[in-house]
């Protein structure tokens, strides 16, 4: 990891942080459309 410039490794950090972000957005997302889904008769007969 310290033969890689530190370009890289600010580079390598922001895309993580980007991923994390980005599957936290995600999980919102499916949490919500569970929520909204929940409450539909489709998910009940299941």
């Amino acid at each position: 990891m310290n033969q890689l410039p530190r370009r890289a490794l600010s580079r390598y950090g922001l895309t993580f942080q980007g991923n994390i972000l980005s599957v936290n957005c995600q999980c919102r997302m499916l949490t919500r459309v569970r929520r909204t889904h929940s409450t539909s008769p489709v998910e009940n007969s299941l």
